[in-house]
C-alpha cells in the first residue's frame, strides 16, 4: 500500500511516499520517527495519507493525523511582572493591575495571592474586611496588561483606611517579576 507522510512545523520526519507491507491479517503499524530539539517552536502535526492504488480500496478515511507537541521551554526573556498599588471602597471591589514590561511570543502565567501585611500600620484582616482570595493571571501571547479584583466587605466600623498585599508568584519560565506586591487600601466609609 503506498501512503504519503507530511508534517506540520519542523520535527525531522522523514516525508514523502513510502510502501507500507499489510500482512493477511488485514492492518500493520507504521512508525514515525521525529528529532528532538532544543529550539522552542510551535506544536505541529504528522500527518499519513493511504493513497490510491491497485489491488486494495482505500476508505473515506484515508488520513491519519497525530500531533506533535514542542517540549521545550521558550527562549530567556528580559521581561518582567510588576503589580500596581491600588484601592478600593468598603463594600466595593479593589480592581489591581500587573503589567508585563514588554510583549512576548507566548502565553504567560502568574499567581496572585491577596494576604494580610501585619506590619502595617492598620491592617485589614482576611475574610473579615476583604474576600481572602488567590487566583492565576494569564497573559496571551502580545498581551502586556491584565486585571483582577478582591471584594471589600463593608461594615459600620468608624476606622481607619486598612491596608492589604497581593503578592504575585509562580510565574511563566523565563519571565522575571520586578515588583511582587502590590498594596491594596480599603477607604472607610463610615
Amino acid at each position: 500500500v503506498s501512503v504519503t507522510v507530511s508534517e506540520s512545523g519542523d520535527f525531522g520526519v522523514s516525508t514523502g511516499t513510502r510502501t507500507v507491507t499489510i500482512p493477511a491479517s488485514g492492518s500493520a503499524t507504521l512508525s514515525i520517527a521525529t528529532n528532538g530539539d532544543t529550539d522552542d517552536e510551535p506544536n505541529g502535526s504528522v500527518s499519513v495519507r493511504v493513497n490510491n492504488g491497485s489491488g486494495y480500496t482505500v476508505s473515506s478515511t484515508r488520513t491519519a493525523t497525530i500531533a506533535v507537541n514542542d517540549d521545550d521551554d521558550p527562549p530567556p526573556s528580559s521581561a518582567t511582572l510588576s503589580i500596581g498599588d491600588a484601592s478600593g471602597q468598603e463594600g466595593l471591589w479593589v480592581d489591581f493591575t500587573v503589567t508585563l514590561s514588554e510583549a512576548v511570543g507566548y502565553e504567560v502565567r502568574v499567581r496572585w495571592q491577596a494576604m494580610s501585611d501585619y506590619s502595617a500600620d492598620h491592617p485589614a484582616l482576611e475574610s473579615i474586611d476583604y474576600w481572602d482570595k488567590s487566583g492565576w493571571l494569564t497573559f496571551a501571547a502580545g498581551e502586556t496588561s491584565r486585571s483582577s479584583e478582591v471584594l471589600i466587605w463593608d461594615d459600620t466600623r468608624d476606622e481607619a483606611d486598612e491596608t492589604f498585599i497581593v503578592r504575585l508568584s509562580d510565574a511563566t519560565v523565563g519571565i522575571g517579576i520586578a515588583d511582587d506586591t502590590g498594596l491594596m487600601t480599603i477607604i472607610d466609609d463610615d
